[in-house]
This record gives structure tokens, sequence and C-alpha cells, in this order.
């Protein structure tokens, strides 16, 4: 009898949440997309003086979208950090990049070598576990919705763009041309998109998207996509590819023309993605990143993003 209960309880769990997805507006995306520099047809945002902020970006050291802190508690003996699931123990691509992000700050600002050594720690490992595909391929199941079960395998768009972040500062640093090739081969998997795997896709509308969990329902998590234009933005600091300052607009001008699918009326909060309404924790970090985005960029946007965000009735 209690089995059975259980059994009507996960039932019931699921089917409010199904219940709660927000179909209507979920996309279902078109796969073998190739965006080539030349392309009339995405759409674009009209950044204004980017090699000038690109060298004051440089010349302060690369500051990232977000400042992290390293969690001590997550680190291996070589200050790799594993994560203890309900299911497992598993190193985690994001997490690792948000170590070696943290790492990274803490030697700009305190020049402490062994702060050095954990950035590059955790470089070395993501290097290593990039695919031939460019793809960094998680080994375990991720459940993220009821119809969005991604298998061992799976890959995602925050991860390719927090790595590309890592990887930049990383040359940057050393100048270390072993950095920069599978910082190209990542930055490819950020403008094809196969029927095998992908984490991009262009809408019917012109409209570029990342997806940090690539779904048949393309659910549009808002703190992913905004983690990987940024890394996007590094890749195109230290590289100077001319594609990649053509996503990151393509990207902003998406995220400009849609933030109100992110928004829910007259609740202090925003959606964490459109299977779902946003736990607390995420909205602080929505606004945080739009608030840099459009300070550091110009984007009157996503300042508007902000206000509405904030303005509940």
């Amino acid at each position: 009898m209690n089995l059975l209960k259980g059994n009507i309880a996960i039932l019931l769990l699921l089917l409010w949440l199904f219940a709660n997805c927000k179909h209507d507006q979920i996309i279902n995306p078109e796969t073998d997309v190739v965006i080539e520099q030349d392309d009339p047809n995405l759409k674009l945002y009209p950044l204004k003086n980017i090699q000038e902020i690109a060298e004051d970006y440089t010349g302060s050291a690369m500051p990232f979208l977000i400042q992290f802190r390293v969690n001590y508690n997550l680190l291996d003996e070589n200050q790799i950090p594993i994560i203890e699931y309900d299911f497992g123990e598993h190193r985690n691509a994001v997490t690792s990049c948000i170590t070696a992000l943290a790492f990274y700050d803490e030697y700009q600002s305190t020049g402490g070598l062994d702060f050095k050594q954990g950035f590059l720690n955790n470089v070395e490992w993501l290097v290593n576990s990039i695919g031939a595909d460019g793809y960094y391929h998680y080994e375990f199941e991720w459940w993220h919705a009821p119809e969005a079960v991604l298998k061992k395998g799976w890959v995602s768009g925050m991860a390719q763009g927090l790595i590309l972040a890592v990887l930049a500062r990383a040359y940057q640093e050393t100048s270390d041309e072993n950095y920069l090739q599978p910082a190209q081969n990542v930055f490819s998997t950020l403008y094809t998109n196969t029927t095998d795997y992908w984490t991009i896709y262009v809408d019917s509308a012109n409209y570029y998207w990342i997806e940090e969990y690539p779904n048949a329902d393309s659910c549009h998590v808002l703190n992913g996509m905004l983690y990987a234009l940024w890394g996007i933005w590094d890749y195109y600091v230290i590289s100077g590819d001319s594609l990649a300052l053509k996503l990151l607009r393509a990207g902003i001008r998406t995220l400009a023309d849609h933030y109100a699918i992110w928004n829910i009326d007259g609740q202090d909060t925003s959606r964490y993605c459109l299977h779902y309404d946003d736990p607390t924790n995420y909205h602080s970090i929505h606004l945080e990143q739009f608030e840099k985005y459009a300070n550091f960029f110009n984007i009157p946007e996503f300042f508007e993003a902000v206000r509405t965000f904030s303005r509940k009735n």
C-alpha cells in the first residue's frame, strides 16, 4: 500500500509539472544548421565601440559576467571539483568552469600562485575532457523536465560557452597555443547544429538561440544563454574572430526582443526557463546578468528588462 501511495504521489507530481510547462511558447528547433559569416538573414544587435570595449576589457584582466567564489568543499586533491549527486559522484564542466573563473579572479586580484595553479589545473581538466567533436559530454543522465530527460552523453550550450570563457583567459594569461585550438573546437559547436548533438539553433524568424538543455522542446534557460554569450564575447576578444562577434550580436538581439517571455506579471520573480516558473534564487542572477550586459555594451533593452522584471503590481 505504501508503495502504491508513493507511485501515485510521483504520478501526480509529474502531471503537475507537465501542466505547468509553457508549451505554447516552446519551439521545436531545426537541425543541421551552419551559421555563416555572410548570412544576411540572422538578426543582429548594433553594438558600438566594440574594439575600444575589448581593449579596456583585456586591460582590466577580463572580469567575467558574474564574480564567483571557490567552493573548497567540492575540490579533490588536484583542486578539481567533484559533486555528490543523489545518483553518485560526478564531475561537471559547468562547476569546473565556475571554479576556474573563481581561481582566476583570485589570482588577478592577489597575485597568489596557488590561485593560478588552481585555475590552470581546472583548465587542463577541461581541455582533456572535451571530445573530438568539440563538445563536453556529460557522463550521466539529467532529468530537466518530464519531456526533457537528457540521456548520458548530452551536451549543454551553457557549458560550451563557459568553457570558452575559461580557455580565453588561459590563452590570454599564458599565450599558449595549446589553449587556442581547443577554444576554436568548442566555438565551432556554437555555430553548427547537427542531428547527433547540438546546442544552438536559428528559429523561423532568424533569431539565434543557445540552449543550456538541448531537447525537442527548446525551453530557453535564461541564465544559461546569458553565460554562454559572454563566453562567445571572451573568445572574440582573444581571437578577433568576426563570426564570434556576429553570434554575440545575434544572441543579444534575440534577448533584447524576447526578454518579456521570462517575465511573470505581478510577481517579484522571473522564469528560469519556459518549462517552469523560476526558483527565486535565479531571479537575482537574471537581474545581475542583464544589468552587467546593459552597462558594459550600452543596451537600453536590457535596462528595460531589469525594470520590467523588477516592476510588479
